[in-house]
């Protein structure tokens, strides 16, 4: 008798044996699942317009399938949307059964177009995503989705920013199993209070962190520190209480505490609506989702109105960037980035460029793409933000360059790049 576990041991031995590439094998795999998976929505979709599940009393095709394949309610429904998508969208169907589209970006779309506010829309620019889709990490194709989204139902976004403004709220409540704190509010706010609190957060981490190489030397790790992630952060919120407690009520408050990206095209029309006293424009979802940034360095999306009120207040620096991207260019004037010309780096990419790493690029370093010993500038042309440990790979011969429709790609050694 033969079990699966002995299958996929035999077929290790015979990837052993043949020399193939795990690599490469991964890739196939994967793309059969992607056609599988637009094969299943498709015949998903196709049940519920014919009705297919009431033959045997079931109420919807979500309990047809839960009963023909044990699926969750949640499995019928992302399949049953993005079904639906595909028979609306020709370009959709062929790249998903091509598999030139991952499951989750694929799923990303189909969620958006099952937005009941803008979805209608979505196939004014799904080619662009589609093009998208196929060179974009799927948490930077995620926020170019969600990006989309915000401006293509500006006036719904700006409606509920504007009800979780209004109804904001805050809580501490105190009991003698200990205290619970609630808060819930606007974006625009929750942003500065977010940064803020991850400041606090480093510092106790680097506190910890030193406590525990004095302590263990060369043998230090997270493992011996002597609070645990979650503590660090508790003890960090009380901090901010202590040093606000601390701070004279007239202080003046830092600024800015938040970067916040925004091109000219999105800020010049929020500028124009709020003159005419209207959210900003939905006509923007015309436009490459791309390039039409609204959101904190980290990939937060902010209402172009708030962006707007964010300048007036002043306790937010906007940077607007161009059709391109392009913040500021310095020219070779020194060899490392710093003050705002480093700030301007990270704000290239929400997270380190090296494919698959999930880095915050607020925690990135500012690198050059053609190294500084062989004649590269220290401009934003020639810089992008990659974390310590990619920075670190990059100097074993690695490469990497944006290419002109703004993706970033990165190559080994022997030339071949990493996709």
């Amino acid at each position: 008798m033969s079990y699966p576990g002995c299958m996929v041991v035999h077929m290790f031995d015979v990837i052993v044996e043949a020399e193939l590439d795990l690599g490469s094998l991964f890739a196939s795999l994967d793309r059969e699942r992607r056609r599988v998976e637009a094969r299943l929505a498709e015949l998903v979709a196709e049940a519920h317009r014919r009705a297919t599940y009431a033959a045997d009393g079931h109420a919807s095709v979500a309990s047809w399938c839960r009963a023909g394949a044990r699926w969750s309610t949640n499995e019928a429904s992302v399949h049953l949307r993005l079904g639906r998508l595909m028979f609306a969208s020709p370009t959709v169907a062929a790249a998903a059964h091509d598999g030139l589209v991952g499951v989750a970006q694929l799923h990303a779309l189909a969620r958006a177009f099952a937005n009941p506010r803008c979805g209608g829309q979505l196939l004014h620019v799904i080619d662009l995503l589609i093009e998208h889709a196929q060179h974009l990490s799927f948490d930077e194709f995620n926020l170019v989705v969600r990006r989309w989204e915000m401006l293509a139902d500006a006036d719904g976004a700006f409606r509920d920013e504007e009800a979780t403004h209004r109804d904001r709220t805050a809580n501490i409540g105190l009991s003698d199993g200990g205290v619970d704190v609630r808060a819930h509010g606007a974006s625009a706010q929750g942003v500065l209070i977010s940064e803020i609190f991850q400041r606090f957060v480093d510092a106790e981490f680097v506190s910890d962190w030193a406590d525990t190489v004095a302590a263990h030397g060369d043998a230090a790790c997270a493992a011996l520190m002597p609070r645990t992630h979650a503590q660090r952060r508790f003890d960090a919120f009380h901090h901010i209480f202590l040093a606000a407690a601390s701070t004279p009520p007239a202080a003046q408050a830092p600024e800015p505490v938040v970067n916040i990206v925004v091109t000219l095209e999105t800020l010049e029309a929020a500028v124009g609506q709020a003159v005419a006293g209207q959210a900003a424009s939905p006509s923007r979802a015309a436009s490459d989702p791309l390039w039409s940034r609204s959101e904190t360095t980290n990939g937060t999306l902010l209402v172009p109105n708030d962006i707007l009120a964010a300048a007036l207040i002043g306790h937010i620096r906007r940077v607007v960037v161009d059709s391109a991207g392009v913040i500021i260019d310095l020219g070779r004037k020194r060899r490392l980035f710093t003050g705002n010309q480093r700030q301007a780096v990270l704000m290239t990419s929400a997270r380190c460029i090296w494919p698959g790493c999930d880095q915050p690029s607020g925690r990135c370093q500012a690198d050059h793409l053609h190294e500084w010993q062989h004649n590269g500038a220290t401009n934003i042309a020639n810089a992008a933000p990659l974390c310590s440990r990619h920075n670190r790979w990059k100097s074993r011969g690695y490469s990497t360059h944006r290419d002109s429709n703004g993706y970033w790609h990165t190559h080994r050694p022997d030339g071949s790049e990493i996709t």
